[in-house]
């Protein structure tokens, strides 16, 4: 886990965003996502920056399909920084 989904996570966790609550390194079909939030359909990545993310983008654009409603974000671990 890198320190962005470290302070993310911590954010995340024990339904402290809205009541929402996340799953950290969720399977997704045959993905792996950082965090996902069934009750909103939401899957978050970080390191979209990253070599891995930019060979993978394809995959998560049919993953959302199928998870027809389903929302990626996909953001650099730089955005992270401001965290506490």
């Amino acid at each position: 886990m890198t320190d962005g989904e470290r302070k993310l996570w911590f954010l995340l966790r024990r339904k402290q965003l809205g009541g929402f609550r996340f799953r950290r390194q969720a399977a997704i079909g045959p993905y792996i996502a950082d965090f996902f939030c069934p009750k909103a359909r939401l899957i978050v990545e970080l390191d979209a920056e990253s070599g891995v993310m930019e060979s993978g983008r394809d995959g998560w654009r049919r993953m959302a399909v199928a998870w027809s409603g389903s929302g990626i974000s996909m953001c650099s671990n730089a955005l992270t920084k401001w965290l506490t």
